[in-house]
C-alpha cells in the first residue's frame, strides 16, 4: 500500500526555461513540470487516452461543431484563488494570439471560445474534428496573475518571472529554485498542493 512521505530527485538533460503550458511544448523539461503544476480541461492517461480533468461533464452538438464544457467548482490556484471558466477563456485567447507565439496556436486556430457563466464554456469549430478533445490537454493559466494583476503583455510574456515561479492548479506547486552565477537553473523543487481537488501526491517533495 502506498505511504505518504519521501522525496524524489531526478537528474535531467537541459533546464527549465518556460514552465508555462502555452510556451512549454518545445522543451521536454518544461513539459514534464507543467504536467505536475497545471491542470487542463482533459488529461492523458497512461495509454494516451483523454479523460476529464477540470471538466465535470460536456455536451457535443449534433453537427459536431459546438462543445459545451462544465467546469468543476472545487479547483483552486496555488495562491488560493478560485479557478473559473474565465481562466480557461483567457488561456485559449492567449494561445490564439499570434503575439504570444504559442506552439499550440495551430491546434486552436479558428476555434471560437465563449464563456456562458462562471463555470460553463462553449467552444465552436468551423468544421467537425473528431479528435478535438485530445487537443485540450494543455494546462490552464490563471487570468488574475497573467492579466488582472500584472497585465503581462504578449510582447513581454517570455520575460515574466511567472515562467519559472508559476502559479498553477495541479497536484504539485512551485517551492524553490537555485541558479548558478550565469542565471541557469540548477535545481528546481516542488511540493504537494494541499487544496488539490484530485488524488493528493504521496511524495513530500
Amino acid at each position: 500500500v502506498p505511504a505518504y512521505g519521501g522525496e524524489y530527485s531526478e537528474a535531467i538533460v537541459g533546464h527549465p526555461q518556460y514552465v508555462n503550458p502555452i510556451l512549454a511544448q518545445t522543451n521536454d523539461v518544461d513539459m514534464d513540470l507543467t504536467h505536475l503544476l497545471f491542470s487542463g480541461l482533459f488529461r492523458r492517461t497512461k495509454d494516451q487516452q483523454s479523460e476529464p480533468d477540470l471538466v465535470t461533464d460536456y455536451t457535443i452538438s449534433e453537427d459536431q461543431l459546438t462543445y459545451t464544457f462544465f467546469i468543476r467548482r472545487d479547483a483552486k490556484w496555488h495562491d488560493g484563488e478560485q479557478l473559473t471558466a474565465s481562466d480557461i477563456l483567457f488561456t485559449i485567447e492567449a494561445i490564439q494570439d499570434p503575439n504570444y507565439q504559442s506552439p499550440l496556436e495551430t491546434s486552436l486556430r479558428g476555434v471560437k471560445a465563449e464563456q456562458i457563466d462562471e463555470y460553463t464554456l462553449k467552444l465552436t469549430l468551423t468544421e467537425p474534428f473528431a479528435p478535438f478533445l485530445s487537443s485540450l490537454t494543455f494546462g490552464i493559466l490563471p487570468q488574475h496573475i497573467w492579466y488582472d494583476a500584472y497585465k503581462v503583455s504578449s510582447q513581454n510574456i517570455t520575460l515574466s518571472e511567472y515562467n519559472i515561479r508559476p502559479v498553477g492548479s495541479g497536484p504539485f506547486m512551485f517551492d524553490s529554485l537555485v541558479k548558478d552565477a550565469t542565471g541557469v537553473l540548477k535545481s528546481y523543487s516542488l511540493v504537494p498542493f494541499s487544496d488539490y481537488y484530485g488524488q493528493k501526491p504521496y511524495l513530500e517533495k
